[in-house]
């Protein structure tokens, strides 16, 4: 589950935490209100494909980290120890920036000095994140 996402110079977002909670989330607003933007900054930390257009105008860089709760998904700790990934007390926290020039740098933090690692595709990952849960 997705406890938390903070992104930073994200489109027209310069910094946005997002705090979520057990049970129903909803994403509401207005057209153009950014809805989107934080499906895709999701997809973004999660390893998908993205290009530099992402990156807030006049900014050097864009940033998204969520942390997860994967306590009640077993099938990941096998991927996240064969990449060297230490997850304690069930929260992996995902890290990922993407330059101007193009770096791609993707990261799994933990209580520890991060760790670079390759975008993490994770057991689940739902087709439709508008109508589906991030567990």
């Amino acid at each position: 589950m997705l406890h938390s996402l903070y992104l930073e110079n994200i489109a027209l977002i310069e910094k946005l935490g997002i705090e979520l909670f057990p049970g129903f989330n909803v994403l509401t607003g207005e057209t153009g209100a950014g809805k989107s933007i934080i499906i895709d900054a999701v997809n973004f930390v999660l390893g998908e494909r993205t290009s530099r257009e992402l990156i807030r105008y006049g900014a050097a860089k864009a940033k998204v980290e969520a942390v997860f709760d994967v306590s009640e998904n077993d099938a990941v700790f096998p991927i996240l120890k064969e990449l060297g990934v230490d997850v304690q007390d069930g929260e992996l926290m995902l890290s990922r920036e993407l330059t101007l020039a193009g770096r791609n740098v993707c990261r799994a933090l933990f209580q520890q000095p991060a760790v670079a690692a390759p975008p993490l595709h994770l057991p689940y990952r739902p087709k439709n994140p508008y109508t589906a849960g991030f567990r």
